[in-house]
């Protein structure tokens, strides 16, 4: 599973916007963007040309308390 998200998040350095916009009102308007793994999101923000990784959760988790 590790490698399946290293490889997802390996494709963010060609397409950083790729990711969806979370339903998290709180977290779209601060730039957060949501890449889907399986049963895992990995939640990102792009600051110019860097993709910065914030968080990896399960799906099953409340992921707007852990951000």
């Amino acid at each position: 599973m590790a490698d399946e998200i290293e490889q997802a998040i390996l494709t963010l350095e060609e397409f950083p916007y790729r990711g969806a916009n979370p339903k998290n009102r709180r977290l779209a308007a601060k730039g957060y963007k949501m890449l889907i793994v399986n049963d895992y999101l990995a939640f990102y923000v792009v600051i110019g040309d860097a993709v910065e990784i914030r968080r990896i959760v399960s799906s099953q988790q409340n992921y707007a308390k852990l951000l």
